[in-house]
């Protein structure tokens, strides 16, 4: 086995595992914050304020996220991928541990500190990234990007399930709402010892070989700044289904708990399918091309989504949108990590990251805002985004490849 193979089998262990870790709580962390006989809340609160807290709750782990990748990409490229990773997946246990106190504390107050901890340390993403970018050809990179893609869809289907399964005490007594959390910390200590273990030690490519720019300056480049702002677009579209798609179908179709979990995972065939054939599509015609299409689907399924008046006729535009999904994933991702000037790899896709997530937060206020009037409302912006970006490509094909500055 080649060593681009050995290093990307890690990656994509890692990349699977720690998004179990972190979607293993995601179907009890609602109820905790909205049932006071859970013990984080209590009955005597009202429905706003027990939904604020949850809002906050959720908010904290991507604005920890928007604050840390950068700095720890950044960090990356001067001491090397491996041991900036290791530190970040053993940060993001010691974070995921005091979010299972508190819950098993009742305490809101380390929930939150648990959220913001996590999300702040949670930099593996974009370390990942960047270790495929660094072990891969012009011709695999796509490919490899597109895996770890497959690999966080995959996660995100693992541990939802698997987090029902642990808070139900009717399946055992040892069952409760706690479970996910304290198995959620205790992957991602695995996954921290298993990194150590079986990633090779970084090579000095992998480090700086040039001083970087300084956060500021890699934002406001001229020439990474469409980049961002076709990240930004992109990623709106693309959380809009994501975030909004449980919630039409709830307000169109009436749909029970039961059928939505069946409906999530079949949403995660096309996506994986998709994942499959992405790193051949960018071989063919390239990622701006890619891009290109995967906005036209992103537009054209979501107008088509908000046609059918039943949910079976909601099967092809969903897989048309799943396509979009991830070819704009992988096409935004290889476009962001070819632009990176020398020694700034990390750094370029930590703020890559940073834009994906500040994307899915500002799409998710404005989207339920716009839900409470209408349940197209937020579909309607995500067509919109893909329009945009369309215009941000034009714009950034007439730019160059930025080149790294002194800080």
């Amino acid at each position: 086995m080649s060593t681009e193979r050995k290093t990307l089998s890690v990656v994509l262990l890692t990349t699977l595992t720690g998004w179990i870790g972190f979607s293993l709580p995601f179907p009890i962390f609602s109820h905790i914050f909205l049932d006071p006989s859970h013990g984080i809340v209590t009955a005597d609160m009202s429905t706003v304020t027990r939904t604020v807290l949850l809002g906050v709750a959720m908010a904290l782990y991507p604005l920890g996220q928007m604050i840390g990748a950068p700095f720890l990409g950044r960090l990356s490229d001067k001491y090397g991928r491996k041991p900036v990773l290791v530190a970040c997946l053993w940060l993001t246990t010691l974070g995921a541990l005091i979010l299972a106190f508190g819950v098993a504390a009742g305490s809101i107050a380390l929930i939150l500190i648990g959220r913001l901890f996590t999300g702040v340390a949670e930099g593996s993403l974009a370390i990942v990234q960047s270790i495929a970018s660094d072990i891969s050809s012009p011709r695999t990179k796509a490919r490899n990007f597109a895996y770890i893609g497959i690999a966080i869809d995959v996660g995100f289907i693992i541990g939802p399930i698997a987090g029902g399964l642990l808070s139900d005490s009717a399946l055992h007594p040892m069952f409760n709402v706690a479970l996910p959390f304290w198995c959620g910390a205790a992957v991602f200590g695995a996954n921290a010892v298993m990194v150590m273990v079986f990633l090779s030690p970084a090579r000095q490519a992998d480090k700086q070989t040039a001083p970087a720019r300084s956060l500021r300056a890699a934002l406001t480049d001229r020439s990474l700044v469409p980049v961002f702002a076709l990240t930004f677009a992109t990623f709106w579209a693309i959380m809009i289904f994501f975030d909004f798609s449980a919630v039409y179908f709830v307000q169109v179709f009436d749909t029970q708990p039961a059928l939505l979990g069946v409906l999530t995972a079949l949403i995660s065939a096309p996506l994986i399918a998709s994942g499959l054939v992405a790193g051949k599509v960018n071989e063919k015609i390239g990622p701006v091309k890619m891009a290109y299409l995967s906005l036209g689907l992103l537009a054209g399924g979501t107008a088509l989504f908000l046609i059918p008046d039943s949910l079976i006729g909601l099967a092809l535009p969903v897989c048309i949108i799943c396509v979009g999904i991830n070819f704009g994933q992988t096409a935004t991702s290889v476009i962001a990590s070819d632009r990176a000037g020398p020694g700034e790899q990390g750094q370029v896709m930590g703020l890559y990251r940073s834009i994906t997530v500040a994307a899915a937060a500002i799409s998710a206020i404005i989207g339920g805002l716009l839900a409470g009037y209408a349940p197209q409302g937020p579909f309607l912006t995500a067509i919109l985004a893909a329009g945009l970006g369309f215009l941000v490509l034009n714009a950034l094909q007439g730019t160059p490849a930025p080149i790294a500055e002194d800080a």
